[in-house]
């Protein structure tokens, strides 16, 4: 059987003291067909030594001045190869095995051409790499998403390349909700398939882009679930759904653990 290859777009400006590790966890994997294509902004710390220190590992690199991470990643889908994309951002990492994880459920989905999107579970790590907490998803949907909000994250899903011409690039009029855009319209297209494994990680601190532009974020996400017309999202009704779906995982401790700390941060 033929094995999938996969592309990974790194979008990067000014990442020099990460975007090794996020290198790493790529060719580190024991799944090797897949292809890293980096798009700099025009760095001038240390990324540009590290990407040719690199290149006989990397497919593609440029380093020029851009408008951000949204035109990165859509520089880098005009040069994608593979059967299936995704983007990791250039603090962020692949833990073991997630490449072959992927494969595998791609070999599962074989022909049907309904489903574009796989997602799997996600970890929070700090500045050194050290574990905060897992955040465990569940099947995603068109409708899950409008009603909840970002239950996905692009540090563990991939989607099929085919799907760029009729979804189109990623709407870079967004500051930080690009990403959200994006998964809403794939999923109003297509369905997904859940993997219940942590395929990545997602670096938490203040310089993030998410966490300076909080509010704009909010703001963004609001303006285009306006955008889908649907006035009654029964947001209990999937924060039900995904409870029991996460049940049904035998995720019982991870449940528990959500509970108080929703509880804690009430009082």
């Amino acid at each position: 059987m033929k094995t999938p290859k996969l592309s990974i777009i790194i979008p990067t400006f000014m990442q020099g003291d990460f975007i090794e590790s996020t290198i790493n966890s790529i060719i580190d994997q024991d799944y090797k067909n897949y292809e890293i294509i980096v798009i700099d902004g025009g760095s001038t710390d240390q990324t540009v030594d590290i990407l040719k220190k690199h290149d006989k590992n990397i497919a593609f690199w440029i380093s020029e001045e851009d408008s951000g991470p949204c035109e990165a990643i859509n520089k880098g889908l005009q040069k994608v190869t593979g059967d299936w994309v995704t983007w990791q951002n250039s603090d962020d990492i692949f833990l073991p095995g997630a490449f072959s994880k992927v494969a595998r459920s791609i070999s599962q989905i074989g022909s049907r051409d309904d489903i574009a999107l796989i997602i799997g579970n996600m970890r929070l790590i700090d500045m050194n790499g050290d574990a905060i907490r897992e955040m465990k998803y569940v099947r995603t949907t068109f409708r899950s998403v409008i009603a909840e909000g970002m239950v996905l994250t692009n540090q563990a899903a991939f989607w099929r390349n085919d799907i760029t011409k009729e979804i189109g690039f990623f709407d870079s009029s967004y500051i930080c909700s690009f990403d959200f855009d994006w998964f809403v319209r794939v999923l109003k297209n297509y369905k997904a398939i859940h993997i219940n494994k942590t395929l990545g990680c997602l670096r938490i601190y203040e310089e993030t882009i998410s966490h300076q532009n909080m509010p704009s974020c909010i703001a963004e996400r609001d303006v285009i679930v306006s955008k889908q017309n649907i006035f009654f999202r029964f947001k209990l009704y999937f924060l039900i759904r995904r409870i029991l779906l996460t049940l049904k995982n035998l995720e019982l401790k991870y449940l528990f653990k959500g509970i108080a700390r929703r509880i804690c941060q009430k009082n």
